[in-house]
């Protein structure tokens, strides 16, 4: 979605000129706001404790999943679940495990 001048006007009433709006306008739509690169593409971007918690729950919990759906989608095989798949869902609950303590250790670098 390109950001319109009203929608700039609204955003950042102090934007008094009409060349200081099209500019923000513009580093809006390439998704910089005052020239700055967006936070996890900056230099000095770390992930904290909170950001890694969630996303190894989110791929923990994710993974869990998609190796039940495995073996349910696989229809024409019988045997059940597997040695593999009982150590994947184990390697996956672990994840999720440490994830969620992590979660709540706050904005500490990771």
């Amino acid at each position: 979605m390109i950001p319109n001048l009203l929608t700039v006007s609204i955003i950042c009433p102090t934007l008094r000129t009409i060349e200081q709006k099209v500019a923000h306008a513009a580093a809006l739509q390439i998704g910089t706001a005052n020239g700055m690169l967006p936070p996890m593409l900056s230099n000095d971007f770390t992930f904290t404790k909170r950001l890694l918690g969630i996303v190894m729950l989110v791929i923990g919990i994710g993974g869990f999943i998609a190796i039940l759906m495995i073996d349910v989608l696989d229809v024409g095989r019988e045997g059940g679940i597997g040695p593999s798949q009982r150590i994947a869902l184990g390697a996956m609950i672990l994840v999720a495990l440490i994830g969620a303590s992590l979660i709540p250790l706050g904005k500490r670098p990771a």
